[in-house]
């Protein structure tokens, strides 16, 4: 119950992130394109159930956009695993050790992590622990050979939910290779349980061969040249990596040495313990547990080097049962220093899961809320450009009812040349007033070029601009009227060889709760050192700053450091005027700062006033 509580809490308190988001895209599939190799890199088990658990849990009108709903699919998965760690401990030391293991398992920080995320990852772990589980059952004859099939199916089941629990198959391996040779050492003549063993992979690999066959291309695609070598450092960085994320979990990064280092003493305590009082093959399970994923993940990494503590999950749940035979090993004979270890170490679970739980920079998205909000904010004559088709599942499951043609999806020969992107763009912003671009994912992949944003800031001002995680949002004022040349000269010298040869700011008068359109038209004599951000600040006659908009030139698709000496930029920034701006008169400052300092660019020469390194460009009239 205390795992069930941890599990749900705040179950639904994060929007989905990107991952999540290709799972509801995935499962709104057919249901031959879900099993069918290519849709994804990983196997198709979880997708299949969690399609089925989706019809199961969908309301009358079909719709499913509860997250509450969809992720509780991985609490369910996640639950069996705090008695399989009972059992597990209690059938290699009693069950004084497997009520420890349930404890820890319960309260384990990556558990609870994975359980509350709409992924694999909680299934994979669960199936993993019960594929040891039920090997121990076996090797221990506590199960009649019947089991095998059992064992065989749920191993199985884990090969084709994720890769990762391959990498407890080693582990596995060497604890019949051990046990065998006690045997034959003991007079046996065959080499049981080896072999058996091996009968049953050799069944289990002919029962994955056809998706490994059809998935072939896939996985090859995905394999690139190696970033890393297989060194010593790639070794230390990925097992410290996922020692951390087994002991301390992903969200305690101050103290994740002293978990470390307790929780891995206790396991390791346990693995001796097992070696000194039970049976070696039992001792060289577990032992092999923990060490085989972090060395597996190791080697993949070198054909495959985008590590996460995710791909070695499976090695956690053995360390847990290690740990609680540690602490109950302890028992025996220094009872003060076992209780100070599991203290500290379910101590240290509960800040873990305490920050997970509220902490703001463990947040994985604000997706949901920011795209409800800004859905709120689109007017009648304004459009939704999405940058990419994978995240028309997210969008859809956020906003599933929209006024039709609000919202337009680009896809990548969308935005493949500057032309392309000039037809597709011109036909979704066709009689639209404002345009929203929400760039989700990276764009090194969507749209190297930027060429969406290039367009949008060559046929309109950026009025807003706000990052978020794992995406960006940002507003255009869209109009046929742009201008070409400064309608006012400006001439102010920066520092770093940079002059503001002139602006052009509309209309005029300026209404309030309108937008104040500004054109800076800059004309660099060097090529900038640096990226500067550009600030346009709107003053009152009392010098109090009422307006701004703050942003790297052209929508940020022009950085200072792609200038070129003599050439012109046009800088085109809307800058959103308060609905109860009082009228009057007021002036236009404009400066750069460096990031993430904030330094001021000091302005060289200016032919009007300079305040803290901001020049007074023009001067501008709101009325009634």
């Amino acid at each position: 119950m205390v795992g069930f509580g941890l599990r749900v809490y705040t179950l639904d308190g994060q929007s989905l992130w990107g991952d999540e988001a290709f799972t509801t895209f995935v499962i709104g599939q057919p249901w031959l394109r879900v099993l069918a190799p290519g849709l994804d890199t990983h196997p198709p088990f979880y997708y299949a159930l969690l399609k089925a658990w989706a019809v199961l849990v969908a309301p009358p009108s079909g719709e499913m956009h509860s997250v509450f709903a969809l992720r509780f699919l991985s609490v369910a998965a996640s639950l069996p695993m705090i008695p399989l760690a009972y059992l597990a401990a209690t059938w290699l030391f009693g069950r004084g050790a497997g009520t420890l293991a349930a404890w820890l398992m319960a309260t384990a920080p990556v558990q609870v992590y994975y359980a509350q995320e709409l992924r694999m990852y909680a299934l994979a772990a669960m199936l993993s622990v019960a594929s040891i589980a039920l090997l121990i059952a076996l090797l221990q004859g506590r199960a009649s050979r019947g089991w095998v099939v059992g064992y065989a199916l749920v191993t199985l089941a884990g090969l084709y939910t994720h890769y990762g629990v391959f990498f407890v198959l080693p582990a596995q391996f060497l604890a019949a290779l051990t046990l065998a040779l006690a045997r034959r050492r003991r007079g046996a003549r065959d080499w049981s349980p080896l072999t058996p063993w091996l009968w049953t992979m050799a069944l289990v690999a002919l029962a994955y061969a056809p998706w490994v066959i059809g998935q072939a291309s896939s996985l090859a695609g995905h394999a690139r040249a190696a970033d890393r070598s297989l060194g010593l450092t790639a070794l230390a960085d990925i097992t410290w990596r996922g020692l951390v994320s087994y002991t301390a979990g992903l969200t305690l990064p101050g103290l994740a040495p002293l978990a470390v280092v307790v929780g891995a003493a206790l396991a390791g305590v346990g693995v001796v313990t097992l070696a000194r009082q039970r049976a070696a093959w039992e001792a060289v399970l577990l032992g092999a547990a923990i060490v085989s994923p972090l060395l597996l993940g190791w080697l993949a990494n070198a054909l495959m080097p985008f590590f996460h503590e995710r791909f070695v999950l499976m090695g956690a749940a053995p360390l847990v049962v290690a740990a609680g035979i540690g602490v109950a090993g302890l028992l025996q004979r220094q009872r003060t220093l076992a209780g100070l270890g599991l203290g500290v170490l379910l101590a240290l679970n509960v800040v873990s899961l305490r920050h997970w739980y509220s902490d703001p920079q463990f947040v994985k998205s604000d997706y949901g809320p920011v795209i409800q909000g800004l859905m709120a904010q689109v007017g009648a004559h304004d459009v939704v450009l999405l940058n990419n088709s994978e995240q028309q599942a997210l969008f859809d499951f956020y906003v599933p009812r929209r006024a039709p043609g609000s919202v337009v999806t680009l896809s990548n020969d969308d935005v493949l040349t500057g032309a392309t992107a000039e037809r597709a763009l011109a036909q979704a912003t066709l009689g639209r007033d404002r345009a929203w671009l929400v760039s989700f994912g990276d764009p090194a992949v969507y749209d190297p070029e930027r060429d969406a944003e290039a367009w949008l800031a060559g046929h309109g001002f950026r009025s807003a601009f706000q990052s978020h995680r794992g995406f960006e949002v940002a507003r255009y004022e869209l109009t046929a009227a742009l201008p070409t040349t400064p309608s006012q000269p400006a001439d102010v010298a920066f520092a770093d060889g940079i002059r503001l040869g002139g602006v052009d700011v509309r209309p005029d008068p300026a209404q309030p709760g309108g937008a104040l359109l500004v054109s800076l038209f800059w004309r660099p004599e060097t090529t900038p050192a640096a990226r500067y951000t550009v600030f346009s600040h709107l003053i009152d006659a009392d010098g109090k700053l009422v307006a701004q908009f703050d942003g790297e030139p052209a929508g940020g698709t022009a950085p200072t450091t792609t200038w070129q000496p003599g050439a012109t930029v046009v800088d085109r920034r809307a800058i959103p005027l308060p609905v109860d701006l009082p009228p009057g008169r007021y002036t236009l400052r404009v400066g750069m700062y460096s990031q993430p300092g904030l330094q001021r660019l000091a302005v060289a020469a200016a032919p009007g006033p300079v305040v803290d390194n901001a020049a007074q460009v023009a001067e501008v009239t709101v009325s009634p």
